[in-house]
Parts: structure tokens; C-alpha cells; sequence
């Protein structure tokens, strides 16, 4: 699952002037499918730049990193579809996809952030029946996988965190799913849009200065 993200660029009277300066050599259905080109190309531009930005901060897996985000909704030659969507994948990433260190000592060590290295005192690695390999503690997640975790008490846990056969529930642990690391990162999120603000405009006057001189050859 992914949630969308419609970033709206600041730059919309800047393009309706660069828009209108072309109006006397081209056409007006030229002028949309070349900014239609200059939006879908900065919106896949941006792709590489949400990867790089999470590459920097976090260790993600590149199994992972190739599907943070994606061009869900490409713009379209018309004046009211003149926009684009990405989205970013919203499932939380299972920490033994990051590098860890399991010892009865001292729990689970995680290199999850580059900066610096997670310790979760309380966990474990285990496999599972089935064969899956994981990071377990025991207790659950508050809500959803986006809360917060709750350790199940090593006396005498409450009911909620009792399996059916009465022992403490054992979940498998998770770090931020990657929209999660985009937007709890105020600054990156405005790197972003200034980007593809700074992009479109450029991209736009190119394309379309491309496209005079192509038709007066």
C-alpha cells in the first residue's frame, strides 16, 4: 500500500508566464504537451531525489529503496489535469532487513540510521514455523504498525497482551515506513517541493524552446 503525495508547486504563476511567452510561436495544444513532458520529467527527477534523500539518513535495503516511491498519476495534456502524484510506500520496513547483531546480553542492534546505531534491549532474533527469520520482542504495536510498541509486563501481563493459549504475545518489530522518514523530516520535505518547483520551470522553458527551434529547421 502507498499514500499519495500531490505536491503543489509554488510556481504556477512563473509557468503561466513562461507558458504565455510562447504563445506567439506555438500552438496552444503544443504548449500543454510540452508542459505535460516538463511535469511527468520532474516528477520522475524527483524519484531519484526522495531515493537519495533516504539513502542518506537511513540504511534501507536497495531491495527496498528501488520501491520507495513511484509515479502513481502521470499528468495529462489538459489544462485542469495538468498535475502529477507520487507515492510513497507506507508499509513499515521489519528490522532484519537491516543489519543486526542479536546477543542474549544485550538485545538487538540495529544499523537502521546513519548517524547512529539502534539498540532495542528487550528484543530477539527467532525463526518462525514457517521458516521467516525476524526481530521479535514481546508485547505489540499501539493501533496500527504506526504506533508506537507497548512491551508485554515479565510479571503479569494484561489480558490484550495474552496469545488465546495464555502466554505473552511475541510481534515481530518494525522501523519507519519510508513515507514515515520522509515526512517526519520537515527539512526534506521542503527540499523536495523546492526541487521540483525549480525543476518544472526549468524544464518547461527548455522543452518548449526546443520545440520553436525544431519547427523552424
Amino acid at each position: 500500500m502507498a499514500i499519495r503525495i500531490k505536491f503543489q508547486t509554488v510556481r504556477k504563476n512563473e509557468i503561466e508566464r513562461i507558458q504565455n511567452s510562447f504563445m506567439s510561436k506555438l500552438s496552444h495544444v503544443e504548449i500543454m504537451k510540452q508542459t505535460k513532458n516538463a511535469i511527468n520529467g520532474t516528477l520522475k527527477k524527483s524519484i531519484s531525489k526522495i531515493r537519495k534523500e533516504v539513502k542518506f539518513d537511513y540504511n534501507v535495503p536497495k531491495s527496498r529503496l528501488k520501491n520507495v516511491a513511484f509515479v502513481s498519476k502521470p499528468a495529462e495534456p489538459y489544462q485542469s489535469k495538468l498535475w502529477g502524484t507520487i507515492s510513497v510506500e507506507s508499509k513499515p520496513i521489519p528490522i532484519i532487513e537491516f543489519k543486526t547483531v542479536a546477543s542474549r546480553s544485550s538485545g538487538v542492534v540495529a544499523d537502521i540510521r546513519k548517524s547512529k546505531r539502534t539498540v532495542i534491549r528487550a528484543a530477539f532474533k527467532a525463526q518462525m514455523k514457517s521458516g521467516h527469520i525476524g526481530i521479535f520482542a514481546r508485547g505489540q504495536y499501539q493501533g496500527n504498525k504506526g504506533g508506537s510498541f507497548v512491551y508485554a509486563n515479565a510479571g503479569k501481563p494484561e489480558p490484550q497482551f495474552l496469545t488465546s493459549s495464555g502466554k505473552r504475545r511475541i510481534t515481530e518489530l518494525h522501523t519507519l515506513a519510508p513515507y514515515n522518514m520522509i515526512v517526519s523530516n520537515e527539512k526534506l520535505g521542503e527540499s523536495i517541493q523546492t526541487f521540483m518547483g525549480n525543476e518544472v520551470v526549468r524544464s518547461l522553458s527548455v522543452l518548449l524552446q526546443k520545440r520553436v527551434d525544431e519547427l523552424a529547421r
